[in-house]
């Protein structure tokens, strides 16, 4: 079963984490009586998924994909147990090297930060 896609391809077989959060957006202003009124404003998504270690050739292969600033991803909804898409933008990716020996390279487990954002610019996902 597929539970994390980016732009369509299953990258599932990479993950050995996936976190789901929901991020409020709101505003707020403090009353002249002393509380605090707020006002919603939005929610967006936040994706973290853990990749497990990887050799030159898989590395490869995932970074054309992220490589792009716009990115649609589909993850496993907990609430829906199914496949939920959303635009986004990869907002975290650092990548640790292993090993670099006898021309072999790889890659320590690492994590990708996804979050949802509104893509204004006429971007290509």
């Amino acid at each position: 079963m597929a539970y994390f896609k980016i732009n369509g391809t299953d990258f599932s077989h990479y993950v050995n984490k996936l976190k789901i959060g929901l991020q409020h957006k709101y505003s707020s202003t403090d009353t002249a009586s002393g509380k605090v009124s707020a006002k919603y404003r939005d929610s967006s998504y936040i994706v973290e998924v853990g990749i497990i270690p990887l050799d030159a050739d898989a590395m490869k292969s995932l970074q054309t994909y992220i490589s792009q600033f716009a990115h649609q991803i589909s993850f496993l909804d907990h609430t829906t147990e199914e496949l939920k898409d959303i635009d986004c933008i990869l907002t975290n990716s650092t990548v640790d090297y292993y090993t670099i020996q006898e021309g072999n390279t790889k890659f320590k487990a690492f994590s990708l930060t996804f979050t949802e954002a509104r893509i204004t610019s006429p971007l290509s996902l």
